[in-house]
């Protein structure tokens, strides 16, 4: 009896053991017909399957060559809009989709005073900076900071460019970096919280904010008191009072939203900065000769007064929208600014030539060469000439 229950038991087990074997098998076998079917209507990177890791990271476009571009200017800078965009297109048509340009605001990796090394030494494609972000980088390019007659955009990016152009001394401290431009800002004007400025004498004490050491030695020969920082640092010291004015573009003013706004405005036109923009030399010359003939095409003179010109035109829209918003706006004549201007440039020449001896006594520039007093008396000179030039060709006192 015993042994006959052990034998039912037994028989019972094994049929149960080969129902689940069977019914396991169906289960997966029904799984992979599923995941089958599934693998074959899925495409690589979609759900379903995922794509060998050679198709996962295979270019989009075979023979595609990409820089890297950042500039000073944001995305909705008129420069950015008006001109960035449409020459990086422009490349791109050229040369068939061979070449494209990525643009990007400022290049968080780097200090402003970093762009032009990061460019040098191939950390970054196509930089875009007003020279006075390096400041003691440049002996010669120096030049294009002090007082000067030129009184707009057009005329500063065309002299600025002309004196690059025949400078090799100035075209040395640029070594390692193709040049693609060097244009002028918008001009300073200033821009008052506390009082007006009508006349030279208005100017004495004032405290002014501005940005580089061109625009305080400038503003120290008029007797004002002027302060440099950052000009994201402006809004908070002006709209505390803690200063009188600003000697800064309208273009970069209207940027800061100042609250309130400036109480009065006085064009003056009494400096242009210089910027650079640049491609690092060793790309360019890698790049193959229907790409680097679409760069040429479109930079030197050409880009530098494109860019003259969109600055020329925003910062008359800037003097219309100051009218129509209200504030006081005031304009000095030609002949009161080239007082001013006057007053200031002495001091200036006689600073940057005794600064241009020590270094050829002393030191050397980007260039790796001693300077030499000589050469910057002769360049200075020439800068006068280039700029009266430039200036008698796009005069329009506006």
């Amino acid at each position: 009896m015993g042994s006959a229950s052990f034998c039912r038991d037994a028989v019972s087990d094994l049929i149960r053991r080969i129902l689940c074997l069977t019914l396991s098998f169906f289960i997966l076998l029904a799984l992979c017909l599923f995941g089958a079917q599934q693998g074959l209507s899925a495409q690589p990177g979609q759900t379903g399957q995922s794509a060998p890791p050679e198709q996962s990271i295979k270019p989009a476009d075979e023979g595609v060559i990409s820089i890297l571009m950042a500039s000073v200017y944001p995305a909705d800078h008129p420069v950015t809009q008006k001109v960035w965009l449409p020459w990086i297109e422009q490349i791109r048509e050229q040369t068939g989709g061979k070449l494209q340009i990525g643009l990007v605001g400022q290049d968080d990796r780097f200090t402003r005073r970093e762009y032009f090394d990061a460019v040098r030494d191939g950390r970054l494609g196509i930089g875009h900076m007003p020279l006075s972000a390096h400041p003691g980088d440049f002996a010669y390019a120096g030049v294009f900071g002090l007082p000067s007659y030129l009184s707009n955009s057009l005329a500063g990016s065309e002299g600025f460019w002309t004196l690059f152009a025949e400078t090799p001394e100035i075209q040395a401290e640029f070594a390692g970096i193709k040049v693609l431009g060097v244009h002028s800002s918008a001009p300073f004007q200033l821009n008052m919280t506390r009082g007006e400025i009508h006349r030279q004498s208005d100017l004495r004490g004032k405290k002014i904010l501005t940005i580089g050491s061109d625009s305080l030695k400038l503003l120290r020969a008029l007797d004002a008191n002027p302060q440099t920082m950052p000009s994201l640092a402006f809004a908070e010291v002006l709209e505390n009072r803690s200063a009188d004015g600003s000697f800064f573009p309208l273009i970069a003013m209207s940027n800061l939203k100042l609250v309130p706004p400036p109480s009065s405005v006085t064009l003056c036109n009494l400096r242009l900065e210089a910027f650079w923009l640049g491609m690092n030399q060793a790309r360019y010359e890698s790049l193959p000769p229907d790409c680097r003939a679409a760069l040429d095409a479109g930079t030197g003179l050409a880009m530098s007064l494109a860019v003259g010109r969109a600055l020329y035109e925003a910062n008359l829209q800037a003097q219309r929208d100051l009218v129509a918003s209200g504030t006081a706006v005031f304009r000095i004549s030609d002949v009161e600014r080239r007082r001013w201007l006057d007053a200031a440039m002495p001091q200036a020449r006689a600073a940057w030539l005794e600064k241009m001896k020590s270094l050829g006594n002393q030191g050397e520039g980007n260039s790796g060469s001693a300077t030499s007093g000589g050469n910057a008396l002769r360049i200075y000179e020439r800068s006068r000439e280039v700029f009266d030039a430039a200036e008698a060709k796009y005069f329009s006192y506006e």
